[in-house]
């Protein structure tokens, strides 16, 4: 993704419009398979939109899975941060979030080259308003840390209307960040998902 891994030259991108457009134009080669959708906090508010423009192209995705996210329909709990000075901001997210490795910490010239697509996913959660659609057509299987500050149960529950099919939701030990511990047990879960075809 623009801004991030062996993208990282590229600018990170600031409209969750353009980012939707851009993943439903990849999507179509792989319209021939069944397809499940993943999303990790501010990801599982995109997979979402992908899976609704999934079901405009009359391919809905097979499953939708979100972690450590949010109902997105939730009224937002959201401190604004896009305006600080940089210092000022990265204290704000590690505060709010956490997440932000102790060596990536200390360690300037790493925060520097972070901080792009962070300044990036923050300029989305705070100006990209909910889009109201139809429940999908698919499972929905909700993931979280049982000791999440960010995202509590009840935030995460509410995936629940936003789906016609069969709602399921895990929570393992940890914080937001709790997938860094529990991915084998995240994998494992995805897979016995979809090997159940729920």
């Amino acid at each position: 993704w623009p801004g991030r891994e062996n993208r990282l030259s590229e600018p990170a991108m600031t409209d969750l419009a353009l980012m939707q457009d851009a993943l439903e134009s990849a999507l179509p080669p792989f319209f021939d398979r069944p397809m499940a959708l993943f999303g990790y906090s501010l990801g599982a508010s995109i997979a979402l939109e992908v899976a609704r423009r999934m079901v405009e192209h009359e391919v809905p995705p097979v499953h939708l899975f979100a972690a450590a996210a949010a109902a997105p329909q939730l009224e937002r709990r959201v401190q604004q941060t896009t305006h600080l000075a940089d210092d000022a901001f990265l204290e704000a997210i590690q505060q709010h979030f956490g997440g932000i490795p102790p060596e990536i910490a200390a360690n300037p010239e790493l925060l520097q080259v972070v901080l792009p697509a962070l300044r990036a996913d923050m300029t989305i959660i705070e100006t990209n308003p909910y889009r109201e659609g139809q429940p999908l057509p698919c499972p929905i299987t909700v993931i979280g840390g049982s000791e999440d500050a960010i995202v509590p149960l009840a935030e995460l529950a509410a995936w629940r209307d936003l789906t016609r099919g069969a709602f399921t939701h895990r929570l393992y030990p940890g914080g937001h960040f709790f997938i860094r511990e529990r991915l084998a047990q995240v994998v494992r879960l995805v897979n016995e998902r979809l090997d159940a075809g729920a």
